[in-house]
């Protein structure tokens, strides 16, 4: 995590977590869709999601691969980042 002052911190995992969600949303992808797509446990994807457990790089590329984009173009610094980062709240599908 980066201090970005007053109080807040800039997690660049959590904010490509957040844009994953997002992408899954719009593509109208279940979480269980999207366990099976990349073949991991099942409620993995959910327990990432919610914050319960930080996905590994290779599982963060996978899923980004899943959802035909590349993880490692995803924004990963404050200055890369709009001002308005998405609020993700976590719902299981």
């Amino acid at each position: 995590m980066v201090d970005i002052g007053m109080s807040q911190t800039f997690d660049p995992i959590q904010y490509v977590i957040d844009q994953l969600i997002l992408l899954r949303k719009e593509r109208g992808l279940s979480q269980n869709d999207l366990n099976t797509e990349i073949g991991v446990a099942d409620r993995l994807v959910s327990k990432w999601e919610c914050g319960e457990r930080r996905p590994r790089f290779q599982n963060l590329l996978t899923w980004a691969a899943a959802l035909g984009i590349d993880a490692l173009t995803i924004p990963t610094t404050q200055d890369q980042v709009d001002e308005t980062k998405p609020k993700v709240r976590c719902h299981t599908h």
